[in-house]
């Protein structure tokens, strides 16, 4: 698992590097927003600052959007294919490889944001940070349902049953951490409420008497949600395909489709 994720991380660094790129634009487009704003003093700087805030937001949710689906595409639905599944590692291993990455671009993402927003004068505190973990859990969640609904689309479904199956799939989770947050609602003080704040299923904080405390409730949901889909992910992979393959299988995929300088990275 160790070196396929390695190889994973080296195929991703393009992306990686581009990703960075972009927030280098949206820095210097900060940093000369702020210039002009101390000379002038001007009310349209605060509103470009406050467009280059919104940009950055929706730059982090599109990139970490098509970053998840790219990257279980490529191995289900390209060439790559061909040495992944040929590779001596476990459905769940796979998985999970997947995940790291996944999760490593996300805190990428962050820190490349937090550091934006730091040079507008808007810091990172506990309560944003558990906010973050709160957000990647929805964001592995996010990536399993995407996954199993690419799995489905090449093994088991047509592409627009697969996609009803998923909706349907998506309503359920979330209809249901509705219902349980409405009914028991466990913050970290050990108070429980019931039909305090309907929409608490998206949040990692609840405001109660005019203070804030961490959903329990959210959390775990939304843990247990994810380590569900992640076991039915890896028994359909394992159902559908062998990642067990002998090493001599392996050197021939290996060297037929990605040549023969690289054939021993995977020893």
């Amino acid at each position: 698992m160790r070196k396929y994720l390695k190889y994973d991380v080296k195929s991703n660094m393009k992306f990686f590097i581009s990703t960075i790129a972009s927030f280098v634009i949206l820095l210097i487009s900060l940093l000369s927003i702020k210039t002009i704003g101390a000379i002038s003093r001007s009310l349209e700087i605060n509103s470009a600052l406050n467009s280059i805030e919104i940009i950055v937001v929706a730059v982090f949710i599109l990139t970490i959007s098509y970053f998840i689906i790219n990257t279980f595409y490529k191995d289900l639905y390209t060439n790559r294919s061909i040495l992944t599944f040929s590779l001596p590692i476990s459905a769940k291993e796979f998985i999970l490889a997947k995940l790291v990455v996944i999760n490593i671009f996300y805190w990428l993402l962050v820190f490349l944001s937090v550091f934006l927003f730091y040079i507008v004068g808007k810091y990172l505190n506990t309560k944003s940070l558990l906010s973050l973990i709160f957000i990647m859990n929805l964001i592995n969640v996010f990536s399993m349902l995407i996954f199993l609904f690419m799995q489905m689309d090449r093994f088991i479904f047509r592409k627009k049953t697969s996609a009803l199956v998923i909706f349907i799939i998506t309503g359920l989770i979330f209809g249901l951490g509705f219902f349980i947050n409405k009914n028991f609602l466990l913050l970290h003080n050990k108070i429980v409420l019931k039909n305090y704040n309907y929409m608490a299923f998206v949040y990692s904080y609840v405001k109660y008497k005019g203070e804030s405390y961490i959903n329990l409730t959210g959390f775990i949901y939304y843990i247990l949600i994810f380590m569900g889909l992640f076991l039915i992910n890896a028994k359909i992979l394992k159902k559908d395909l062998d990642l067990s393959w002998g090493f001599y299988e392996q050197k021939y995929v290996y060297r037929n489709c990605w040549g023969s300088n690289n054939i021993n990275n995977f020893k």
